[in-house]
């Protein structure tokens, strides 16, 4: 069935990219999701250091 199927003269790569495509873009916008997860974490994190530095030096 997939031999005579990838063989057919009317076969593309084209025809695997519909059910290839949404798990991907699943994929990425949730690395998205975790980056900026990250960012807001990291940024938290940096003022609170700077907030504890400057206490600690006045």
């Amino acid at each position: 069935m997939w031999e005579r199927l990838t063989q057919s003269p009317n076969f593309t790569s084209e025809h695997m990219l519909p059910a290839l495509s949404p798990p991907h873009q699943r994929l990425t916008t949730s690395k998205k999701r975790v980056n900026t997860y990250w960012q807001g974490a990291i940024v938290r994190l940096s003022k609170l250091h700077s907030a504890e530095q400057n206490r600690s030096s006045s």
